[in-house]
């Protein structure tokens, strides 16, 4: 089954529905948590994050063998090749129920430190059994290794828009049945069993529906060669160093907060963390939709072409970075204080730091999709492993004296020092074959003004009240003077051009 539309128009489907979802799926999520705050409590909200934290250092057992795999389709979907790409995915599958079983039994084994990890056990309520709540949690991670796999036929197709349709679908119903059991049980243990079970039902339907529309390429019974199953593993390697950097920056913040600040702190910083996450996921979406792309482009495409197109995009991340940034840390407290009242806010230097840390994260996406997308991964390999121990190092030692606050410092230095200057690097001497002197001056201009243009508008709107209308007014007061300063920089160039045109397209 082949995909007719162009690369930009599939771009823009998948780019355009993975935003509307995000937005959807955010929304929901705060419904959610405002639900779990008003009925049961934030120290449920603070078990939630501990736990899904360290579900997510489990992650690491699937080595990155996801992004080797897919990038290995992208040739064979543009050539309708479907007996290779029936003997991707049913390698793929064979993998995939060995890691959700070694997931499980990894998960079970750390049940006997839990208690570590937790600063004050007379924070977790009482009718709580947070043995039985991470179990739940633990089988609801394991079993979506089960049927998630074949989602990647459609992103190697440049289809990611049909999956995105889906887990709008999916949200929609699992947090209404999830509110709805909590206002009438008042139970979380039994809202985490529904979520579990009726995750397990609509993937698997999923599952299914893509096998029945993608039948050329199941109708197939083929394997892969031994030596390129090898390869696979052999890269897989490289990526789990990648894996390894990955989840230690997203789970160890709350890990050490919750040890060295209490379960309290982190229900309130995991307040913020949702926001980052689902802006950094809306960009992130907007922006996936050009993964396929860019695999594409390397394998049609001049360097010339693939270097102008890496320029670009990176103009247009660092741009939507800034003002995202720019945006938290003016609007974040005014939110959380509307939202949930000024009890659960951070202090002004955590703010910055959390808005500062997205910067910093998120700027380099581009980086990291051209890296994945052209193979380049395995050069990078062990860079993740210094990047982690250096954010851990540094993430304990500055917690003590500085809270929340030193465990983001951890994050931006452990990020400034390894992966913000060597993707590049790696791009500019592998793939490139030039000078990266133009892609130096934009990082280090971009950086400077995000700082300025965050301490600035910061000030600005200091003197407004917060409520709806203020937070109106900020929100406002950051869109316009955000992109008018970086319009008036850079409006004359080709970048601006071609984000001009793409936001044109989408916005059509």
């Amino acid at each position: 089954m082949s995909n007719k539309n162009s690369r930009i128009k599939n771009a823009t489907y998948n780019s355009a529905s993975g935003m509307a979802y995000q937005l959807l799926n955010s929304v929901l999520a705060l419904v959610y948590r405002t639900a779990v705050i008003k009925v049961l409590g934030v120290e449920y909200l603070g078990i939630n994050g501990l736990f899904s934290n360290v579900l997510m250092l489990l992650s690491l057992t699937e080595l990155g063998i996801n992004v080797a795999i897919t990038f290995r389709m992208y040739e064979p979907a543009q050539n309708e090749d479907y007996v290779r790409l029936s003997a991707l995915i049913s390698f793929f599958e064979r993998i995939y129920k060995v890691i959700a079983l070694i997931v499980l039994v990894m998960g079970l084994c750390l049940m006997p430190f839990l208690k570590l990890l937790i600063k004050d056990l007379n924070e977790v309520s009482s009718d709580v059994n947070i043995y039985l709540v991470y179990i739940i949690m633990l089988v609801q991670s394991s079993t979506s290794y089960l049927f998630t796999c074949r989602q990647t036929l459609l992103q190697a197709w440049q289809q990611d828009y049909i999956n995105n349709v889906f887990r709008i679908i999916y949200s929609i119903l699992l947090y209404t049945v999830q509110i709805g059991c909590m206002i009438i049980y008042r139970d979380y243990t039994l809202v985490l069993i529904v979520a579990t079970l009726f995750g397990v039902i609509m993937n698997w339907v999923y599952y299914v529906l893509i096998e029945y529309q993608y039948k050329e390429v199941f109708a197939e019974q083929t394997d892969l060669a031994k030596e390129e199953k090898n390869e696979i593993f052999h890269e897989t390697k490289a990526l789990l160093f990648h894996k390894v950097g990955g989840a230690v920056l997203q789970s160890t913040d709350s890990l050490v907060i919750s040890k060295f600040l209490g379960l309290g702190v982190v229900g309130i910083y995991s307040n913020y963390t949702v926001i980052t996450q689902t802006i950094a996921a809306l960009v992130a979406k907007f922006f996936n939709g050009t993964v396929a792309g860019v695999g594409n482009v390397n394998v049609t495409e001049s360097s010339d072409k693939l270097h102008n197109i890496y320029m670009d995009l990176s103009l247009m991340v660092m741009w939507a970075a800034s003002y995202c940034s720019v945006c938290l840390f003016v609007c974040f407290n005014p939110f959380i204080t509307i939202w949930v009242g000024k009890k659960l806010c951070l202090s002004v230097l955590d703010v910055f730091t959390i808005a500062f840390s997205f910067y910093v994260v998120n700027s380099r996406f581009i980086n990291t999709i051209y890296v994945n997308a052209c193979g380049l991964y395995y050069l990078d390999q062990f860079r993740p492993l210094l990047e982690a121990g250096i954010n851990i190092v540094l993430s304990v030692i500055l917690a003590r004296y500085y809270g929340v606050a030193g465990v983001c410092i951890g994050t931006i230095v452990s990020e400034g020092v390894t992966a913000w200057w060597r993707e590049p690097y790696l791009l500019y001497k592998k793939l490139f074959d030039r000078s990266a002197a133009k892609y130096w001056r934009l990082t280090a201009f971009m950086m400077a003004s995000t700082v300025v243009l965050q301490l600035g508008i910061h000030y600005v709107c200091s003197y407004l009240a917060e409520n709806w209308i203020g937070l109106i007014l900020r929100v406002v007061c950051c869109t316009i003077l955000v992109n008018l300063f970086y319009y008036l920089f850079f409006r004359k160039t080709d970048s601006y051009k071609y984000i001009k045109s793409r936001v044109r397209s989408i916005l059509k």
